[in-house]
């Protein structure tokens, strides 16, 4: 579905189904994630005695069930089926959005700094003594930065053109990149030639000749297309030049072994001139101080980014000082638009997220759960994509945190505290005790499809913990750190079925775990972290098969560790093992050392 890349543009009954949708998919990912459960969980065969079929495992009726269950989700995905085309969606995921196409032409008074980066672009350029007959350059930079706009002070510098005698070329490539579409575009020819013919144009007029070559705007990561493409572009004579723009290193290196110039925001002094000129300009009424005031201000929030000064400089042109002052106290994240109410740097950010394939795009946003300006830890992060199902291995020999290594975003994203309407995660902060009950017993509360419910340092009472527990039963994780100040939490906690990641860290009153919580098979992350007055873990911790991460630092009552720790294959991280011996396995132990020692003599 491509409805995610026209959010935008949707009407509120359109946004309404797509809303619709996404919790009718999350209702067949939990009945399919129960359903795998029950079939795997240990203790649930078939070949149990009949003594069991009146118990709430009973195959039988779990099978009505689930074929009732999957009877009302059909019906439900079929109504929204007969509704989609009606709102215009494509059935496969491909960007919706497209960018400007960009050209060689800058006007070059409008743009302020990036001197030195000319220069030094075009050393790169001149003075590579490579005996290939291509060389490539890559500007990489994020968004905003103006790569686009280096390029062309360098496409239209005098020593470059005379250097290649006007024999140069600028491709915007965008999502477009294939090897026929960029020679088809060096050379000016509609689509309708064939590859064959594109090849013969192309040699009759680049074979032996030096040329240089722009591809601006490059998000192909493919080793084997840039293989094709330079195939290509070697017909051309000794001394050609490509010069790449692009937003990921990983394009640089899909190139190959080339020169890479890493792109960085504008000066602090060169900001504000930039932001003064648009906003400003020659403006001279009896405000003007109080506005440069104000306006340093603003533009230390753009974080040194032209594009960003650009937008928000343009919006406060002409404006007065409330204006200016109400801008200031706003988050510049929230900015969509600019002043035409279309062009702005929101589309531009917009278009890096599309762009995105979709398991990276549900990493993405699920920054949104946290609070503004909140430190998220890269494991805590990690760990918490894992619960949710959103790193899937490319191959079989690739496990779940090399996965994560390369699905890492650096993006952030801002989050509201609303926890009204449809909502599928939630960060408790600054609610009170007395709401977030209410909430969860209100008939519209939608508890039942919430998926992550995170604490941020937030006394809860035992009887708000177990209507957590008793009412989100789709829960997949759940974060209590810090949270009670009981000595034990409810035993329902062994009924979230669908649990993956479940923190109790800083709890120090906290002296057992309830056994129940061996039936959590899918959990994956149990952290303990200083729960110093915990004794001891449940006996039958070995059952919880799939758990990667048993983080027990700092839990210094712990006297032993639980039989069967052997069987949890999965682990791979455990700070600490308590090894603990009685006076007869001490005994048993001596014997057998005595015995291996009397074999080695022998």
């Amino acid at each position: 579905m491509d409805a995610d890349s026209k959010c935008q543009e949707l009407s509120n009954e359109v946004q309404n189904w797509v809303e619709n949708l996404k919790y009718s998919v999350y209702d067949a990912d939990d009945l399919l994630d129960e359903f795998n459960t029950i079939a795997n969980k240990p203790g649930t065969k078939i070949s149990k005695k009949v003594r069991c079929f009146f118990s709430p495992k009973n195959q039988l009726i779990f099978a009505v069930n689930m074929s009732r269950e999957i009877k009302k989700l059909r019906v439900n995905l079929d109504s929204l089926a007969e509704n989609h085309s009606n709102f215009g969606f494509s059935e496969l995921y491909k960007p919706g959005k497209s960018k400007k196409e960009t050209c060689s032409y800058v006007y070059k008074e409008s743009i302020i700094g990036r001197d030195d980066d000319t220069e030094a672009i075009v050393d790169l350029l001149l003075k590579d003594d490579s005996e290939m007959n291509n060389s490539f350059v890559t500007i990489v930079g994020i968004g905003g930065l103006g790569k686009t706009t280096l390029a062309q002070f360098v496409f239209n510098d005098l020593r470059i053109k005379e250097a290649f005698q006007g024999n140069m070329y600028w491709v915007c490539v965008s999502v477009n990149f294939d090897t026929k579409y960029t020679l088809g575009k060096m050379l000016g020819v509609n689509e309708e030639l064939g590859f064959e013919g594109l090849h013969k144009n192309f040699r009759q007029k680049i074979e032996g000749n030096k040329f240089f070559l722009v591809l601006d705007d490059v998000w192909s990561e493919n080793g084997r297309e840039w293989d094709e493409l330079r195939d290509f572009l070697n017909l051309g004579g000794k001394g050609s030049r490509i010069l790449v723009t692009s937003r990921s290193q990983k394009v640089a290196r899909a190139i190959g072994n080339y020169l890479i110039y890493e792109l960085e925001g504008l000066s602090e002094e060169e900001s504000w001139e930039l932001f003064k000129e648009i906003s400003l300009g020659q403006r001279e009424d009896k405000v003007i101080s109080s506005l440069v005031e104000i306006g340093r201000d603003i533009v230390r929030k753009c974080a040194n980014v032209p594009l960003s000064i650009r937008v928000i400089a343009s919006l406060l042109r002409n404006q007065d000082i409330s204006t200016w002052q109400s801008l200031k106290r706003i988050d510049l994240a929230i900015m969509y638009n600019g002043a035409d109410g279309v062009d702005g740097i929101m589309p531009t950010l917009m278009f890096s997220y599309y762009h995105l394939a979709p398991e990276l795009k549900c990493c993405f946003s699920y920054y949104s759960v946290f609070p503004e300006d909140y430190r998220i830890e890269k494991e805590m992060l990690i760990r918490l994509w894992m619960a949710q199902g959103y790193l899937v291995p490319s191959s079989k020999t690739e496990n779940m945190e090399d996965v994560a290594g390369k699905e890492s975003l650096t993006l952030t994203a801002s989050s509201s505290h609303e926890v009204e309407g449809k909502v599928s995660h939630i960060f408790i902060e600054d609610i009170n005790n007395e709401h977030l009950a209410n909430w969860l017993s209100s008939s519209n509360s939608p508890s039942k499809t919430l998926r992550s419910l995170l604490n941020n340092d937030y006394n809860i009472p035992l009887i708000v913990v177990d209507a957590i527990i008793s009412k989100c039963s789709r829960l997949r994780a759940l974060d209590l750190y810090n949270s009670f100040r009981t000595r034990n939490i409810p035993d329902t906690l062994g009924k979230l079925l669908h649990l993956r990641y479940l923190d109790l860290s800083d709890n120090t009153y906290l002296e057992m775990l309830p056994q129940s919580i061996t039936n959590l098979y899918n959990l994956e992350t149990l952290k303990l972290c200083n729960c110093s007055s915990l004794k001891e873990l449940p006996k039958d911790t070995s059952r919880v098969v799939n758990l990667r991460v048993l983080d027990i630092y700092g839990c210094d009552s712990l006297t032993y560790m639980p039989a069967g720790m052997g069987k949890l294959t999965y682990l791979n991280i455990l700070p600490m093992f308590i090894v603990v011996r009685d006076d007869d396995e001490l005994k048993q132990d001596k014997k057998r050392k005595a015995h291996r020692l009397e074999s080695t003599h022998q």
